[in-house]
């Protein structure tokens, strides 16, 4: 029997389980002659952009993914979603977006807040299971503002120096 061939027991019924975590049951899976412990979801997309904390210099960046290819070439509808402060659970902006055979870009068309982190992430969908998300993060860093101002390090405050060309260090100031 087909149960004997793929390593499900054929003396229980699991017919409604899904042990590939795919969406499709056991008997989704014999109907469709596809091995239940292999899933039929679609991969994870590759993001192309903000893996992990870049800046972004405008209120409503480009989010760019790449295309993944379904298992059994269902269409698949990628769901994109951006997070204030890494939190999944305070949603700043989502869309989903069909999958048109080449690597998708998203347009956010709400400005995100100044100086926030934020966290970005794509599930696909193929309308019986979902991909693990691809998640990454960045900061929205739009406005040009001043630098903060140096703090001499040496020589210290007051301090005595050997020469009348003493060489001066300062903190690293990061814009």
């Amino acid at each position: 029997t087909w149960e004997l061939l793929v390593g499900t027991d054929p003396t229980v019924n699991d017919a409604g389980l899904d042990p590939d975590r795919d969406g499709l049951t056991n008997l989704d899976e014999f109907r469709g002659d596809t091995d239940p412990f292999v899933s039929n979801a679609p991969p994870t997309p590759r993001l192309l952009v903000f893996t992990d904390g870049q800046r972004s210099d405008t209120a409503t960046p480009l989010l760019r993914f790449a295309d993944v290819d379904d298992p059994d070439g269902d269409d698949v509808v990628y769901t994109v979603a951006v997070f204030r402060n890494d939190d999944p659970s305070d949603v700043a902006f989502t869309v989903e977006v069909a999958d048109d055979g080449a690597d998708a870009e998203v347009a956010v068309d709400v400005a995100l807040d100044e100086g926030v982190v934020y966290g970005w992430s794509v599930v696909a969908n193929d309308g019986v299971g979902s991909s693990a998300p691809a998640v990454g993060s960045f900061v929205v860093d739009a406005v040009n503002s001043a630098p903060a101002a140096p703090r001499l390090v040496s020589p210290a405050d007051d301090g005595r120096v050997a020469t009348a060309t003493p060489a001066l260090f300062f903190d690293r100031v990061v814009d």
